[in-house]
């Protein structure tokens, strides 16, 4: 692609991490994205040298249409995602995996303080405990060394991303002998692969092993990667985005018999939903992206109610473990931290920062109640 003059690259989202080539005249959106920061990452590969950025965006229905302009309309207003960080255990564990490893194959000791030196951070002892009691280190006269699982999950190069999804297969190209395809869903053997210039056929062994057979016809339905993620929930700046398409305030929330409209994307509102169920626990309440649905003839609702109901909520860190763990990100070493460690990382993914800075923003809420029939 940088050394042809003219060339068409049809991408997965794999491109929003950035390929910087200088002159590309336009993107091509086949689907409008659900998140601010990924419109702007797609887009961002067009032109940087002329700084004029050309888009063409697919719409299947109304709707699409809708969810494009709106991400424009953020985009100009520099309105972007509500970014949250927290601290990640299964992360830390990753990385003192990672460590120890290395030092271990160099035949060096390394010791808890020594392995904060050479991580340039600390924070990790807590994690370093917990991997002890489950096994996963062995602290030998105070060297610190992974299990034998765990080594031989470093050896063949497993360890070194904390994305979760199960690994595809590998794909070996008999022509060159060499694997071509690292991550192929074996579950689509027999469509197929792009290499190379020609599209060959996703074969499956009888020995479970996959290889590139002869050509097919390009028009050939494709082979598949492996996934690693659900996808983005739709998040407040977007719906805001929405609401202002269809000429709502979304500062102004809508209260009816039918629910309540926030304009709060879904992780905003899921928590919205579990902080109402916390304060009335006998009544039910169903999150969705504009808004919670549920009964409200009975709820004397404000702003400032709201506010405080969640400013006790976060002090008392008492919301329950499958509300938490529903904000949690998704990382492959999850599973291997005690109950304890995992349940203290899914508190600390609620986003509670950002909900604050939300209810800040909002200025009111508009009761339409239907009057009873005589």
């Amino acid at each position: 692609m940088r050394a042809d003059r003219y060339g068409v690259c049809v991408a997965t989202a794999t491109l929003e991490i950035g390929i910087d080539i200088g002159d590309i005249d336009a993107i091509v959106l086949a689907d409008p994205p659900s998140t601010v920061s990924a419109f702007l990452q797609r887009v961002g590969r067009g032109n940087r040298r002329s700084g004029i950025c050309r888009v063409v965006a697919f719409r299947n229905s109304d709707d699409d249409e809708r969810m494009i302009r709106a991400l424009i309309d953020c985009g100009r207003r520099g309105e972007l995602d509500d970014a949250y960080e927290y601290d990640r255990p299964s992360v830390r564990f990753q990385q003192v995996l990672s460590l120890c490893w290395r030092a271990t194959r160099r035949h060096r000791a390394l010791s808890v303080a020594g392995l904060a030196a050479e991580a340039g951070t600390d924070g990790h002892d807590p994690v370093i405990a917990d991997m002890i009691d489950n096994g996963s280190l062995k602290s030998v006269q105070g060297v610190l060394i992974p299990s034998d699982r765990l080594m031989d999950e470093a050896d063949s190069g497993r360890i070194h991303t904390v994305i979760a999804g199960q690994q595809g297969i590998a794909v070996l190209d008999l022509r060159t002998g060499e694997a071509a395809i690292e991550d192929a869903d074996i579950s689509t053997a027999g469509a197929g692969v792009f290499v190379s210039g020609a599209t060959r056929r996703l074969m499956l062994g009888s020995d479970g092993t996959a290889f590139l057979g002869d050509a097919v016809p390009r028009r050939h339905p494709l082979a598949r990667i492996k996934g690693t993620s659900s996808g983005l929930k739709m998040t407040r700046s977007v719906v805001w985005g929405l609401a202002r398409q269809l000429g709502h305030d979304p500062t102004r929330w809508n209260l009816s018999e039918a629910g309540l409209v926030t304009w709060g994307g879904e992780p905003f509102n899921l928590l919205l939903a579990a902080l109402l169920t916390r304060d009335a626990p006998r009544r039910r309440f169903f999150p969705t992206y504009i808004g919670i649905n549920g009964a409200f003839d009975a709820v004397n609702l404000s702003i400032q109610r709201i506010r405080d109901l969640a400013a006790q909520a976060e002090q008392a860190n008492d919301l329950p473990l499958n509300v938490a763990r529903r904000f949690t990100s998704s990382s492959r070493f999850l599973g291997e931290l005690s109950n304890h460690l995992a349940a203290e990382e899914a508190r600390h993914s609620i986003p509670w920062p950002p909900f604050r800075r939300w209810l800040e923003h909002v200025s009111g809420i508009d009761k339409v109640m239907r009057l009873a029939a005589k």
